[in-house]
């Protein structure tokens, strides 16, 4: 495997705050500055230097190599606008047709092009010919869009499309396609081949930084500490990148690049028995048994034998594609410590001071300020000299803090009783508590049901009273009253289905007998529910519909033979998310249940239709609790109905994210 090594640049010497970082040619340009930001430029071994002082200011930041210019953000006017900057012309462009805040420049890959994001009611995306002056919509939907980057005729942006939560999406010959999914994209950049993604991600209360292959849709976290990075950019060919940290307050412009190439060895020579066909791969020698953990770390120290290289071959190792690895100096290096203590850019590059070799000494000597040891002649003893005490061992470093736990927020897997096709994330727990929204006949447990994901495209649904029996009895056979899988992502994945299709999945729901007692005849019912599901999201509003495949069967303490039925019954619902965690829900469906006779005797002409609706709200105040409330009213055919007969509710779900936790208390 083929790994490239980078080096890390924690701040530019000088700079108090940058954000924005670009390279061009040789130089990585920032803006800089408070309150109104101007552009900046360093290069290694030198000072930053001033290079633009802008009278609105300058915000964000984009570079064009193709016509050598930069293009930004300014403010004219009250209102912000795209401007370019051409370095070798000192020549300028505004476009100040625009009637609306502008924001999220990018050129197009020949440099004729700007493009922006226009605020209003949606955010939506044009470009700027800079030949004509013309303004072009590129992107207008019902969705937010922004923040387009265009390479290799592929156009990536960010929409809000998918839940609510900006994720990129790329459109490439009239066809639109969804890249990530699952936490919400801030910043985004593509690499000059088009081949990798680089994303800013919101994880919890920062943002870290994540690669993305687009050919096999692997990612890796590039970054993962306690502050924000964002504002990714590539170097020229894929050489390396750079973001920006916001850390306590502050913001440093962050470099990685490539240094060198290194080979890993291919085979490993056992030191216990010789033997040197092992594959690097290889935990254990498939000769003797030997582990191999001697052998790697002897071929890692003679490949690399600086420790940020080793640092960065070790984390570059555990990716199979290309991924610049992110190395932190380490902090006894006196070079990093001096850069912080940098309050002003000085007016000159300051000279470099070369050390005094140091000459070793027999005996140490007396620093300036202490007290000269003491020397003593008595006879018949040779003259002694007291040497000061060694000084003190170093104190210990500082433990490395501990991360605090971050919960995500889980979205409920069904809107009240209606199975939505998502399932929930892969080991998260959801427990619903407080009755539910369905009939006691329809398997109403008093300690509630909860729910467990797998791999992201199934769900298990268990009864906790059941559980609870089973794990008593100490069997090793759990029943569960439900089942759901969703079908649409594998699909999506695999290029059978367009990446605009419907979510879709198919979930198996039934109960036990039932027993209702009349006088004295006992009616046994149960049933089972096989749902077809569709799902689809309009910015903040969701709609859920299908059909359920139903099989209601009954029998009598006098008619021990069952009677069976299998109608067809269809369903729907919606939910508008109205604040950031507050919802609206309704739902609508048929339902069917048998008409119990007198006599005990029942026939399939029993089972009688009827249809049921509810509205209700959702509150989500912790990420461990969700809850529920509304009013549910049904209707069975040929049966007197009224208000009377709606059913006030409330039920709490609490998600336990058990990844999230499990992370927490092993790092």
């Amino acid at each position: 495997m083929v790994l490239l090594l980078a080096i890390y640049v924690t701040e530019i010497p000088g700079v108090d705050s940058g954000k924005y970082p670009v390279w061009v040619d040789g130089y990585v340009y920032f803006l800089s500055g408070k309150p109104i930001p101007q552009l900046y430029r360093w290069k290694e071994g030198t000072s930053p230097e001033l290079v633009l002082r802008a009278l609105g200011g300058m915000h964000e930041l984009s570079y064009s190599p193709s016509i050598h210019a930069l293009a930004y953000i300014t403010k004219r006017g009250g209102k912000t606008i795209p401007a370019v900057y051409y370095p070798e012309k000192k020549a300028f462009l505004y476009q100040k047709k625009i009637k609306r805040n502008a924001k999220d420049v990018s050129f197009s890959p020949d440099g004729k092009y700007v493009y922006f994001t226009l605020s209003g009611k949606n955010t939506d995306i044009y470009r700027w010919n800079l030949s004509t002056g013309a303004i072009e919509p590129v992107l207008q939907t019902p969705a937010n869009e922004r923040m387009m980057r265009e390479v290799n005729g592929k156009k990536f942006y960010l929409s809000d499309v998918d839940g609510g939560k900006y994720q990129v999406f790329v459109m490439e010959e009239g066809k639109i396609s969804q890249i990530t999914r699952g936490e919400e994209v801030v910043d985004f950049a593509p690499s000059p081949d088009g081949k990798y993604l680089l994303v800013s991600r919101r994880m919890g209360t920062q943002s870290d930084i994540f690669l993305v292959n687009l050919d096999t849709g692997n990612e890796i976290r590039i970054t993962e500490t306690p502050y924000n990075e964002v504002n990714p950019s590539w170097m020229p060919e894929g050489s390396g990148f750079l973001f920006t940290r916001e850390e306590e307050g502050k913001n440093y412009p962050v470099m990685v690049k490539s240094e060198k190439e290194v080979k890993l060895p291919e085979f490993l020579t056992c030191s216990q028995c010789g033997f040197d066909k092992n594959k690097w791969e290889y935990r254990f020698c498939i000769n003797c048994g030997n582990p191999l953990d001697d052998e790697k770390e002897k071929a890692r120290k003679e490949l690399v034998g600086k420790r940020e290289d080793f640092l960065a071959l070790e984390l570059s190792e555990r990716v199979l594609f290309y991924v610049p690895a992110v190395v932190e100096i380490p902090p006894e290096i006196p070079e990093v410590e001096e850069m912080k203590k940098e309050e002003e850019i000085p007016e000159t590059v300051p000279e470099e001071v070369e050390k005094p070799e140091e000459k070793p000494e027999a005996k140490p000597e007396v620093e300036e300020g202490v007290k000269k040891p003491e020397i003593r002649e008595k006879p018949g003893e040779e003259i002694a000299e007291k040497l000061p005490p060694p000084p003190p061992p170093p104190p210990p470093k500082p433990k490395k803090p501990r991360k605090p736990l971050k919960l995500r927020d889980i979205d409920p897997s069904i809107l009240f009783s209606i199975p939505k096709a998502e399932v929930l994330p892969s080991l998260v727990l959801d427990l619903t508590a407080g009755g539910a929204f369905a009939l006691e006949e329809e398997g109403y447990s008093p300690l509630g049901v909860f729910s467990i994901g797998f791999g992201d495209i199934a769900e298990l649904v268990f009864s906790t009273q059941t559980l609870l029996n089973t794990l008593m009895n100490r069997s090793i056979i759990i029943p569960t009253i439900g089942f759901k899988m969703l079908i649409s992502t594998t699909l999506k994945q695999k290029g059978i289905i367009n990446e605009r299709f419907p979510e879709f999945a198919f979930a198996v729901k039934g109960t036990w007998w039932n027993t209702t007692t009349v006088g004295d005849i006992d009616y046994m019912r149960r049933f089972a529910h096989l749902y077809l599901t569709l799902e689809d999201t309009f910015g903040p509003l969701k709609l859920v519909g299908g059909l359920s495949i139903s099989d209601w069967r009954i029998k009598t303490s006098v008619q021990k033979t069952e009677i069976a039925r299998s109608p067809v019954l269809f369903f729907g619902g919606v939910e508008l998310r109205v604040k950031e965690k507050a919802y609206l829900i309704g739902e609508v469906s048929q339902y069917a249940d048998y008409k119990l006779a007198p006599d005990g005797i029942q026939s399939p002409s029993d089972l009688c239709y009827g249809w049921w609706f509810s509205m209700g709200a959702r509150t989500v105040l912790a990420p461990w609790m969700v809850l529920n409330m509304g009013a549910r009213y049904e209707h069975l055919l040929g049966e007197p109905s009224g208000i009377a007969d709606a059913k006030l509710w409330f039920g709490v779900n609490i998600p336990v994210d058990i990844p999230s936790i499990y992370g927490y208390l092993t790092q």
